[in-house]
């Protein structure tokens, strides 16, 4: 985490580590970094050894919606299931590959 803090420092302002613990056999991290135009990003990032669940939510001051990546199973018609990202708006659904932090 730290890497990518230094790496964008320059637009970073701030951030919060909410959650960073080995659990159940897993990884469990939660984020949120706020940017110097105000917007920011909430992530979390929960890896398992059969299963990883992520979201990131990247939103504006008034916290409207830029963009979330996800990969929660409920857009089995997306080619790249079950990797996705909504832009704009929950409604605006779009193929997008695994990402990470």
């Amino acid at each position: 985490m730290q890497e990518i803090i230094e790496r964008f420092s320059e637009i970073i302002s701030s951030y919060c580590i909410l959650q960073d613990e080995e659990v159940e056999g897993g990884h469990k991290f939660k984020v949120i970094i706020r940017f110097i135009d105000s917007s920011r990003l909430e992530g979390r990032d929960f890896t398992f050894p059969k299963k990883r669940y992520y979201s990131f939510h990247w939103m504006k001051e008034d916290n409207s919606l830029i963009i979330r990546w996800d990969n929660t199973e409920h857009h089995p018609t997306i080619k790249t299931f079950p990797f996705h990202i909504h832009i704009g708006k929950k409604e605006n659904i779009q193929e997008s590959p695994e990402v990470t932090l």
